[in-house]
């Protein structure tokens, strides 16, 4: 049947319906809508279609549908009068529902493709319970009509985009059918399914819909259903790009469910049997737009993000793997992470190994060349796919001259459009894959696993996609014979601190290079030698925040107060959260306290930073509050252990990552909050934070600006003194926080408000800075601020300018 056909069935109970039963229920509509129903057999126009026989009250339920669609639409901006008339007509409804009608087969298809068709207006207001209780006699019977069967099926599906109930519901009437032996499953029409429907133009399409729908009320695909779904995408050439393009016309919307989503769910089941690196790519990017979040709603579907999650442990091959790891690092929704950490954990198992080793060993190549290169043929020129940073991955094409441009010429899109798009799509698909890479290697200093030398060799020394970052980042090499410290080069040497070459043993195991771990002498001799090769590392090594136990910390024992007593934004504490590993949901007016928490299971050991609401906390317009406060931080085994019985190493690298959180969302680091924000409120923590002392990470920072002035053009304007960057402009002398990046003017310490992002434009570094590491904003603002303020003769934004030239 198509779109124009059932559309007519679902509205064919407007068009056949007795017009002395709609008077009636008209009748009812109006007497209704001017008192208060608590029964709807005490009004009389009631009580005179009750009195009417049985056989006629399935006409007063398809009058019923017909005026509540009516109504609806009549509703072109809603009014109350009009909702207690729909109201009204829906608790007849209900009453006629609730016993078992003399439905004809007709009758009762037509009224089924109407609810399918309208179930968003009727849930909630009809007992759609009710009108599965209807169904349950043709179930029993010997009927094989089927148009009933296929509206049956229809309901079914709709039900289940209601949300819970609607499962429920949805899967006993799919029992009902499978009692029957009914095998006419369809997909409910909406703007997806016409054009799912008009592209499966092959037998063997038609035949994966209608097994993608045998599925429908399934918690997981079994294994029958996979080996069939196995032949299907074996059967055809193309099905599995097919069924894989159905499911990206599809965009979730929680907000605006689609009726077939557990068809669509049951279509990236199928792809759980394909081969090759594309589809899982494209599950993985459509994965990820499932867990992508509407804001104030939620996630557009966790139902078919989680069915992506299934395939892609299902496909198991390297790209799928590198998938599931990007994922990690994408996906927020605790539940997920969950969901991909148990899927890598269970390929692990598989093949014996643990999860850090099974996406070392799942990391695919993608071709490239050593240099993380590699030339695809073009028409009669090439595209060239470059790796060109920790994250960027570039892409180049050449023409017959071989010139090297940045897109492709016309004539080369007109002579091979497959063949560019196909660049494209790779160039996207490295590009995710490196993307987690960085905080994957920087995961290591929380692991308690070696790498035997050999293994690190092909994983990572020699691996095109990782190499270049294994190459500006320092190793540990231990063996029986002895322990080096060596930094790998791209001709596949390893240079210690002086430059002289090591040769570890084939029996080393090699260790991520922590500072905590040496003497400050050779931490010192690191930083400069990376500067001296002019290496910017893909995060802090070298120059990276040490925590040792303090002796405040010694007499709590078995708690921190070092991060405590903070302001700070809760959204963005969340975010940083979810991108470091630890579990926490946001906090409202609700019954939602919770602890943010990292677990190390290899460890057998567990962080917690503890946090509570403000006083008279501020929320979001969902109840969600908008700032929270910092208390203690503690280590658990089980029960609460003493700080000092953690290893050194983790005591540090969970320490840093509190300070972290500290650092980046704290309302001291704003310049907007320079009022105290809310009533002034929080002016004295606000002052306290944004000009007083030097977390850990502000120190190392001032660290490596010690390193970084003597090179500047601007030397011999700038100097460090205390907490601050001091850089002396031609209209005033200035002070920026190496905490904050806040500012303050000589000579009085006036503030000066200049919000990241706006007036930096002009103050824009003159030179390439080789900066010792990645992901340091607050440093690169600071470098900004201190090249705008040297010139401050030259700032023409008049905000700016006022606060300066003000006495």
């Amino acid at each position: 049947m198509d779109f124009i056909d059932r559309l007519k069935s679902s509205l064919r109970i407007r068009v056949t319906v007795d017009p002395s039963i709609s008077d009636m229920v008209k009748a009812f509509e109006q007497e209704a809508s001017w008192e208060t129903v608590s029964s709807v057999d005490r009004l009389p126009t009631a009580q005179a279609m009750l009195a009417r026989p049985r056989t006629e009250w399935p006409e007063f339920v398809a009058a019923s549908l017909q005026r509540i669609k009516a109504i609806d639409e009549e509703q072109a901006s809603p009014s109350s009068r009009l909702s207690s008339r729909c109201w009204s007509v829906c608790l007849l409804l209900n009453r006629l529902l609730d016993e078992q009608l003399p439905f004809t087969e007709e009758r009762l298809a037509g009224v089924l493709d109407f609810c399918a068709w309208n179930i968003a207006l009727l849930r909630g207001r009809v007992r759609l319970d009710l009108m599965v209780r209807q169904i349950k006699p043709f179930a029993a019977g010997a009927s094989d009509q089927v148009r009933l069967a296929r509206a049956v099926m229809d309901f079914a599906v709709a039900l289940r985009s209601t949300g819970p109930s609607g499962v429920r519901l949805g899967n006993s009437v799919e029992r009902l059918l499978a009692s029957k032996g009914t095998k006419h499953p369809t997909l409910v029409s909406s703007a997806w399914s016409e054009q799912v429907k008009a592209a499966a133009q092959s037998e063997q399409a038609r035949e994966g819909i209608a097994h993608a729908l045998s599925a429908a009320n399934k918690a997981k695909p079994g294994k029958a259903f996979l080996t069939t779904a196995r032949k299907l995408i074996a059967g055809e050439a193309d099905l599995a790009d097919q069924v894989m393009a159905w499911i990206e016309l599809y965009v979730p919307d929680p907000q605006a469910v689609d009726p077939n989503e557990d068809a669509i769910r049951g279509l990236i089941w199928m792809l759980s049997t394909a081969e090759g690196g594309e589809i899982a790519s494209r599950l993985g990017r459509y994965c990820e737009l499932c867990f992508k979040k509407i804001p104030n709603v939620g996630a557009r579907s966790t139902k078919l993000g989680n069915a992506a999650i299934q395939a892609l442990a299902e496909i198991g091959n390297p790209h799928a793997i590198a998938e599931l790891t990007r994922l990690k690092t994408r996906v927020r929704y605790p539940v997920a992470l969950s969901r991909i950490g148990t899927a890598l954990a269970d390929l692990g198992s598989r093949l014996n190994v643990g999860a850090e080793e099974l996406e070392e060993m799942a990391l695919p190549t993608y071709e490239l060349s050593a240099d993380g290169e590699r030339r695809l043929p073009a028409g009669e020129g090439a595209a060239i796919i470059r790796l060109t940073g920790t994250r960027d991955v570039t892409l180049t094409f050449t023409g017959p001259n071989g010139r090297e441009v940045a897109s492709p010429p016309k004539a080369l899109k007109d002579a091979a459009p497959e063949a560019v798009a196909a660049a494209r799509a790779l160039r996207k698909e490295i590009e995710a894959t490196l993307a987690g890479q960085s905080a994957r290697i920087e995961r290591l200093y929380l692991s308690s696993r070696t790498i035997p030398y050999e293994q690190w060799r092909e994983r990572y020394a020699r691996h095109p996609l990782v190499a270049g970052l294994t190459q500006r980042l320092i190793w540990c090499f231990r063996s029986v014979a002895a322990t080096s410290v060596g930094l790998p080069r791209a001709d596949g040497s390893i240079a210690d601190v002086d430059g002289k070459p090591i040769r570890p043993g084939s029996d080393a195991s090699v260790t991520l290079w922590h500072p905590i771990l040496a003497e400050a002498a050779h931490v010192l001799a690191w930083r400069r030698r990376l500067t001296t090769l002019g290496i910017t590392q893909p995060f802090k090594q070298a120059h990276r925040e040490i925590y040792v136990l303090t002796d405040a910390e010694r007499q709590t024992e078995t708690y921190s107060n070092r991060f405590a007593a903070h302001v700070i934004r809760q959204h963005q504490f969340k975010a940083l959260c979810d991108q470091r590993g630890w579990r926490y949901h946001l906090m409202g007016d609700w019954d939602s306290h919770n602890t943010p928490t990292r677990l190390l299971p290899d460890q057998h050991l567990a962080v917690e930073f503890w946090v509570n609401p403000l006083p008279d906390a501020e929320t979001t317009p969902s109840g969600i509050y908008t700032l929270i406060a910092t208390d203690q931080v503690r280590f658990h085994d089980g029960e609460h252990i003493t700080l000092a019985s953690v290893p050194p190493l983790l005591f540090s690298e969970l320490m840093r990552d509190v300070d972290l959180f500290v650092g980046v969302a704290s309302v001291g680091n704003d310049p907007g909050w320079a009022d105290g924000g809310p009533r002034g409120a929080y002016q004295t923590y606000w002052t306290s934070y944004a000009f007083g002392a030097l977390s850990q990470s502000a120190k190392t920072r001032a660290e490596v600006l010690a390193e970084l002035l003597p090179t500047l053009v601007i030397a011999d304007r700038c100097e460090l003194s205390d907490r601050f960057l001091v850089v002396r402009g031609k209209l005033r002398a200035y002070k920026i926080h190496l905490g904050s990046a806040n500012i303050q003017m000589e000579p009085n310490d006036q503030y000066l408000c200049i919000v990241p992002g706006r007036g930096l434009a002009e103050g824009k570094v003159p030179e390439r800075l080789v900066l010792p590491f990645e992901g340091d904003m607050t440093l690169s603002i600071i470098l900004s601020k201190s090249f705008m303020l040297a010139n401050d003769d030259k700032i023409t934004d008049p905000s700016i300018l006022h606060q300066i030239k003000r006495a």
